[in-house]
């Protein structure tokens, strides 16, 4: 699964360092077993305002964020 996932961004040189998906299981613990579909464990910095699931590029104008 984590290859055709992984198809598009790969015809564009585009990859994520994170898994491909995770399961949802009772009282929606969305982390829940299997979490990972990728046999790289590579840690990702976090900033504020990425938008997940996503290919984050450093961009001008992408998206407005509001925080109430």
């Amino acid at each position: 699964m984590d290859v055709v996932a992984r198809h598009v961004p790969w015809r564009y040189q585009c990859d994520y360092a994170h898994g491909t998906g995770h399961g949802v299981g009772a009282f929606l613990g969305v982390h829940e077993g299997p979490i990972g579909m990728s046999g790289s464990r590579l840690e990702a910095m976090t900033r504020m305002g990425m938008i997940e699931p996503g290919i984050q590029k450093d961009m001008v104008n992408c998206y407005l964020l509001i925080f109430r």
